[in-house]
Order: C-alpha cells, then sequence, then structure tokens
C-alpha cells in the first residue's frame, strides 16, 4: 500500500499532507453518487481510541461498511462488512456515524430520515485486532424515543470517562425538537441528559414562542472544555407556514448559545448557562435569547461548526450573506466569537458575487461551498473549507487568534466535488494531528475509493510561526 502525498504553497511554506487509502479492492470503495458519505452532519465519520482508529461508509452495493487501523500499522486497514443499510440511499441525511466507548464497545447509528432509530453497538469490545460484529440494531436498541421520527443522529465521547453523548433531531424541519442521551459505562446504558426523569422531553425544543408558527433548531455540534462543560449553539428554523416570503433555510435567523455546568461521573443531568452565565430552567424560543441577531433571508447555513479556544471561549465558523440587508446575497465564510461580553462576526477571506439574486442552498451545483469545520490549535484559528471558488479544494483558513489576517492554504489538489469535512476530534485533541474522512462525490461517479486525509497541524503551526 502506497501513501500519496500532495503540497501545497503558501509564502514558501510547504505542509505535507497524507492521504491513506481505506478502500484498496474495487468492492470496498465508497457510494459516490450522492452525499452520503461526505456530508457535514455525518458527525463522525472517523474516530479513535485505545491505538485504534476507524471509520464508516456506505459502500457501493449500499451495504454499511466499518474501516479499522491500529496506529501501529497505519498503511493497513481491515474492512468489515454489515447487513446494514440506508433507507434511502440517495438521501444524504440517512448518514452513519460512529463512537467508541471507554471498553472499546463500537456504536453505530444509520440511515434515518424522519423514521425510527436504527442503532447497534458490537457484541464485544473492538479495540483489538479481532472480527467486528454487532448486535441486531432491535436487540442494541436501548436508546428512548426509538420509535420517534428521527434525523440527524451524532455521538461525542466525553472526554477521560469513557461515557458517550448521542443528540438526534425528532420531528423534521421547522417544527422538531432535540434530545440528548449519555451512555454511562459503569451502567451500560443510556440516560436522558435533562433535568427530568421524563425523557420524551426535549434538551432544545421547538416550542414556539408565537403561537401557530412552528420553529425547530439546528445546533452545532457538541464541544468540551477543560473545564468538562459542553458548549453549544444553534439557529432556529422557522416552520412552512411562516407569514413571510422566506422558506426553507431562508428562514434560518438567530444565533442562540449554552454552555452546561460540568459533567461529572454521577447519573445527574448538567445546569445548562446562557452566555451570560444565566441558568436556563428549559431551553426553547422564548427562554435562549440570541447572542447574535441574523435576520430571516441571511442565507445562515443549518449545520455548522464550533470549538474552544485557550480561554474555554467558544468559537464558531459558519457561512451566511453578511450584508442581505443590503441586496448582496454572496454567502461568506464567518467566524463567529464571544469578545469581552459581546459575540462579533468576522469575515473570513472574500468570496465573489455568484448567480444573481438569492440563490438557494439546495440549488448550488457549482456554485457548492462546503460547511465548515473550525479548529484551535496554540493560539491559532482554523478552518477547512472547499470551495467552488477555489477549484472544489480542500483549503485550511488559518489565522492567529488576536490576527485579523487570514491565510489560505490547499491541502489537496484536486476538485473534491461536493465533499464536506468531518474529522477525528479525539486524535486531533490528543496528537493535533487533523484525520478527515475524505471521498470526492457528486462528480459522476458511482463509486470512488475512500481517503483518510491526514494532516499534522501541530507540526506545521512550529514551522508556520517560525516563518510568520
Amino acid at each position: 500500500m502506497n501513501q500519496v502525498k500532495q503540497s501545497a504553497r503558501i509564502h514558501g511554506l510547504l505542509p505535507s499532507v497524507t492521504l491513506v487509502p481505506l478502500s484498496i479492492r474495487p468492492e470496498d470503495q465508497g457510494l459516490a453518487d450522492t452525499r452520503i458519505n461526505a456530508t457535514a452532519f455525518k458527525r463522525p465519520a472517523i474516530t479513535s481510541r485505545g491505538g485504534y482508529q476507524f471509520a464508516s461508509y456506505y459502500g457501493r452495493d449500499k451495504k454499511l461498511l466499518v474501516a479499522r487501523r491500529s496506529f501501529e500499522d497505519p498503511l493497513r486497514w481491515s474492512i468489515f462488512r454489515t447487513p446494514f443499510e440506508s433507507r434511502k440511499a440517495t438521501d444524504p441525511h440517512t448518514v452513519s456515524v460512529i463512537a467508541v466507548d471507554g471498553d472499546g464497545v463500537l456504536h453505530l447509528s444509520w440511515g434515518m430520515h424522519k423514521s425510527i432509530l436504527r442503532y447497534t453497538h458490537s457484541k464485544k469490545p473492538a479495540t483489538n485486532d479481532e472480527s467486528i460484529e454487532f448486535l441486531d440494531e432491535t436487540a442494541a436498541s436501548a436508546v428512548p424515543l426509538r420509535r420517534a421520527p428521527i434525523t440527524y443522529p451524532e455521538f461525542t465521547a466525553v472526554p477521560a470517562s469513557g461515557d458517550l453523548l448521542f443528540m438526534f433531531r425528532t420531528g423534521r424541519a421547522g417544527n422538531g425538537n432535540y434530545h440528548l442521551f449519555r451512555w454511562f459505562v459503569s451502567e451500560r446504558r443510556w440516560k436522558a441528559l435533562v433535568d427530568t426523569a421524563n425523557a420524551a422531553l426535549p434538551w432544545i425544543s421547538g416550542k414556539p414562542h408565537t403561537p401557530n408558527i412552528a420553529i425547530s433548531p439546528y445546533p452545532t455540534n457538541l464541544a468540551f472544555d477543560r473545564l468538562n462543560r459542553i458548549h453549544v449553539a444553534w439557529t432556529w428554523r422557522s416552520g412552512n407556514h411562516a407569514p413571510d416570503v422566506f422558506k426553507g433555510y431562508q428562514s434560518n435567523h438567530n444565533v442562540l448559545y449554552a454552555c452546561s455546568g460540568p459533567l461529572t461521573d454521577v447519573p445527574t443531568a448538567p445546569t445548562w448557562h446562557r452566555a451570560n452565565g444565566e441558568a436556563y430552567e428549559r431551553i426553547d424560543e422564548s427562554t435562549a435569547k440570541p447572542v447574535l441577531l441574523l435576520p430571516q433571508g441571511s442565507s445562515l447555513i443549518n449545520t455548522w461548526s464550533l470549538t474552544t479556544d485557550d480561554r474555554d471561549e467558544p468559537l464558531i465558523a459558519t457561512w451566511f450573506a453578511p450584508r442581505a440587508a443590503q441586496g448582496d446575497h454572496t454567502r461568506q465564510y464567518m467566524l463567529l466569537r464571544k469578545q469581552s461580553e459581546a459575540w462579533i462576526a468576522q469575515q473570513i477571506g472574500t468570496r465573489r458575487a455568484e448567480g444573481s439574486g438569492r440563490l438557494p442552498e439546495s440549488s448550488l451545483n457549482e456554485f457548492s461551498m462546503a460547511r465548515p469545520v473550525i479548529l484551535y490549535e496554540d493560539g491559532y484559528i482554523i478552518v477547512i473549507l472547499r470551495d467552488h471558488q477555489n477549484g472544489g479544494r480542500v483549503t485550511a483558513a488559518v489565522k492567529h487568534g488576536g490576527d485579523s489576517h487570514w491565510d489560505f492554504i490547499d491541502l489537496t489538489n484536486e476538485n473534491a466535488g461536493l465533499w464536506e469535512p468531518s474529522y477525528d476530534v479525539e486524535r486531533f485533541r490528543k496528537d493535533g494531528i487533523l484525520s478527515m474522512l475524505y471521498q470526492p462525490s457528486g462528480l459522476g461517479m458511482h463509486s470512488h475509493d475512500v481517503y483518510v486525509l491526514e494532516w499534522n497541524v501541530r507540526d506545521f503551526l512550529r514551522v508556520f510561526r517560525s516563518r510568520a
């Protein structure tokens, strides 16, 4: 197996990026005529624990594949075929997501868009070189609300404890709720992470503040800080019966935020706080105060990325049209951050105008942009992008936290089509190495090889800092 190395130049600096193939045989290629393996809400697509790294994706026959490698032999991936498949593989909402708990058990959820829960876990620990076998999905489905219409499953590992969080939406776009559960390894069961014994109650509620106008939250990923607190931000999306001209994603409005108290090993729900430190009794439209006012019609995306800096403050990467009120509907990548007591939005570079008027997100096609991922390492903010205006290459926007200037580094030379980034949070936190599941999609191919795109950010920044 050969490593494929690609480099990109910025001011004489040559960061080395490695593509490690998962799919050596044609039958192990990933489905590529849909974004199902390459969309932003596939979180996580790749994860690691105990010296092993895992990934999941749909194969060319639409069956779900699980890949594993040992970091002691990083070029050798083992592929395990499962009987599981998406209910509709052409629907990119029906992603697969994975997580590994502190016992080494591999958890898997997949194939849902407003449908009943599909979830299972491995029969025994997977952090070894033995074959991976899963329980039947019904036998392992111990998550409450498994009969509700579910979309957007997402796992988050709880640092140090070995527990997992599981977040998903019930309901539908513009009329839904978000729920949050915790897998306690010590008890080997899921519990609702809300301050109630009723697991059917939502964590972030779409209960409307305005009568007869339904809404739903669209959150970022969950991000832990050094104090073991959870940070999350979200936007509201109005239902299709909203009495205005903005429909679908164009009804997204405002930026909301919450931070938990420190997560303990005691099976009780944490207290959630607003940005000013006030405690929430519940989180819905009437209680959540916007930290940034963004009107409907701003082209605000509904899947975005959050991390924390060395002050344990949130950093958010998103896109919207900052001058939409003036008639300029050009989307710009944006950094949102807390500065003193206020929240500010800073533009990441400048994108050229495209199309005419307001272009629907569902019609971007050749104007495609990837929903971004944000990282923080040793004083630097890094945003991973993929934009048709740069030839569809995977690009890193880098700046020191206190600077206004961004440097842009191409991590690949090819057009990745509709690919969007998802990365191994645990490996980046531990080693400073960015591992992303990488498969070009939407380029007219039924299937395509699948890779892990790796970038040693920590080593890169040592050189970058010395030459800045």
